[in-house]
């Protein structure tokens, strides 16, 4: 959804509210059609997020950490499961 909605439309604002509206969209199935936990509704902060990125790169590079962070994480979770 969040692609054919940037090559749809050029205005942000129609953008955002066509991306927003699929994402609720995507809730509400889960929610009534699914009979699913509503897990789904958390990611409509991620949509205000998106909305006011600047398209410019932040004040400072996080890449190195999640790098590491990631695969990291990834054996910390793996460790855990094996003591429990």
């Amino acid at each position: 959804i969040p692609f054919l909605v940037y090559l749809g439309f050029k205005n942000k604002w129609i953008r955002f509210l066509l991306f927003f509206l699929g994402v609720l969209a995507l809730s509400c199935y889960y929610e009534f059609v699914e009979h699913s936990p509503n897990h789904q509704m958390y990611s409509l902060i991620s949509v205000l997020i998106i909305f006011f990125y600047s398209g410019k790169k932040g004040k400072f590079d996080f890449k190195s950490f999640f790098y590491l962070y990631y695969p990291l994480h990834l054996v910390v979770l793996y460790l855990i499961r094996l003591f429990i």
